[in-house]
């Protein structure tokens, strides 16, 4: 888009203490009626003359082009190119800054917008310059980029040729990915892997066998090939082609209460928020990473939101989309949205609940969701954290306000640059 029917000239805080000693130095003249003087002030004013066609005529000609990822995570670096290009390719143009501008939509004006300037020292017509600014954004949500500003101040600096193009991307901002520990991986290995729990009582995997493979931190000795591990010197693990597929319910309940929205709880409610987030984000994007596996993905907050299919990039994608543009709810819709995800998955399906809202204080929690306690499965590690069966569905329910995520799930550092 050229610059050349928007650009506005002004002068500068120089420029106009120059100018006051142009007209200071005419008037004299014309007051004492010294040719001298006369002659004096136009020749001063002459660099006003040439700055101010200079600096015009500096941005008439130039475009600018903005290229961004679709989409980036949270906390990860964002690498925005600003590409310069004069047109018609002819004359040149020096010292031309370009102003961009970030802000986060549904945000009130100038709350959560940043404005960040790239100098173009020069720009012929031979070829476009490109640069780069780069940052980190540490909020998820849809941002949205423009308007572009350029503006320069060249020869003299005593005016200012600015002009505003109308350029407007939108980026994604999806939430911040972090590391499942050992913990998790110990416990869900056998799901990730394809297998069931009477599967695991065989000793066997269903699906063909294809091949062997090194092994790998948190495989099954199940798995392992002995005598082709001794004949190699080190441990194969068997491969399968066609597991049986297993499908896993992932349940996002995102309510906060009007007691918890008090002044002192207000940061805290969205660190819990987001790190719920973070971690069904993380455990979506490990499941379709690795696939063999269908997943219905079900978000609870000012509206209920299902997604499903075969973990892939495609369903990843989606749910990321979902995710990122989620909000805190403070309708707690927990047992409606189990009762649709019970409707909505297949029998036998693995669960996995994670609330922002306190269970501690519901004691009567797996009889609201539709069945009695049961048997436990195995043995909560901590307050808010159980894995139980509920009418032949196993059920892990994760209370992110309980703390227990500090266990199974943790934020990478981030490497500056």
């Amino acid at each position: 888009m050229s610059a050349q029917s928007k650009v506005t000239v002004r002068l500068t805080p120089v420029g106009r203490y120059y100018a006051f000693l142009v007209v200071g130095i005419f008037l004299a003249a014309m007051v004492r009626q010294v040719n001298l003087l006369l002659l004096l002030s136009g020749l001063i004013a002459a660099p006003l003359f040439l700055s101010w066609r200079m600096a015009r005529r500096n941005i008439r000609h130039l475009t600018v082009r903005r290229r961004i990822p679709p989409r980036v995570c949270a906390g990860d670096l964002l690498v925005v190119d600003l590409e310069l290009e004069l047109l018609p390719r002819r004359g040149r143009a020096w010292m031309v800054s370009v102003s961009d501008r970030i802000r986060r939509d549904g945000s009130s004006s100038g709350s959560s917008e940043e404005c960040v300037r790239v100098f173009f020292p020069y720009v012929d017509g031979t070829s476009p310059r490109t640069l780069a600014y780069r940052g980190r954004i540490a909020r998820r949500g849809c941002y949205r980029l423009g308007p572009i500003v350029l503006a320069t101040r060249f020869p003299l600096g005593l005016f200012e040729a600015r002009c505003q193009l109308d350029i407007y991307d939108q980026i994604s901002v999806c939430p911040r990915l972090g590391r499942l520990t050992e913990n998790w991986n110990r416990r869900h290995h056998f799901t990730y892997e394809g297998g069931s729990r009477s599967e695991r009582c065989a000793d066997r995997v269903s699906g063909d066998f294809y091949g062997l493979r090194s092994w790998q931190t948190g495989d099954s000795p199940r798995l392992v090939h002995w005598r082709s591990s001794a004949r190699h010197g080190k441990l194969l693990v068997r491969q399968f082609d066609r597991p049986r597929e297993q499908h896993l319910t992932v349940l996002l309940n995102l309510c906060c209460s009007a007691s918890q929205h008090e002044r002192h709880d207000a940061v805290k409610n969205e660190q819990d928020v987001e790190k719920a987030i973070s971690f069904v984000a993380t455990v979506i994007h490990d499941l379709c990473r690795k696939g063999g596996r269908s997943l219905l993905l079900g978000v609870s907050a000012e509206d209920i939101v299902w997604l499903g299919g075969p973990a892939s990039p495609g369903f990843l994608e989606r749910a990321m989309d979902v995710l990122t543009r989620v909000e805190l709810s403070e309708t707690d819709r927990l047992v409606t949205l189990f009762a649709e995800a019970r409707r909505r998955s297949p029998q036998h399906a693995d669960f996995l609940l994670v609330t922002t809202s306190p269970l501690r204080f519901r004691p009567g929690l797996a009889r609201d969701l539709g069945g009695p306690s049961g048997r436990r499965n195995a043995p909560a590690t901590r307050p808010g954290q159980s894995s139980t069966l509920v009418r032949d569905i196993r059920l892990e329910v994760i209370d992110v306000t309980s703390g227990n995520l500090e266990d199974i799930f943790e934020y990478q550092n981030v490497a500056r640059s």
